[in-house]
């Protein structure tokens, strides 16, 4: 969760409320600032997978 709140962070992305339970963290973000916040998620994800092959 770290790496991906460093990242919305460093986009400028304004996270508004966070809950999370045993197997599920939901994050609430503006509507305004969804695309960014996935733009951010997928470029991790696509990093982790350059690491890992």
């Amino acid at each position: 969760m770290q790496a991906f709140y460093n990242a919305v962070s460093r986009r400028h992305i304004n996270i508004e409320e966070t809950m999370s339970c045993y197997t599920e963290t939901i994050i609430i973000l503006a509507m305004e600032d969804v695309s960014k916040a996935f733009a951010a998620l997928t470029d991790l994800i696509t990093e982790a997978r350059r690491k890992t092959a």
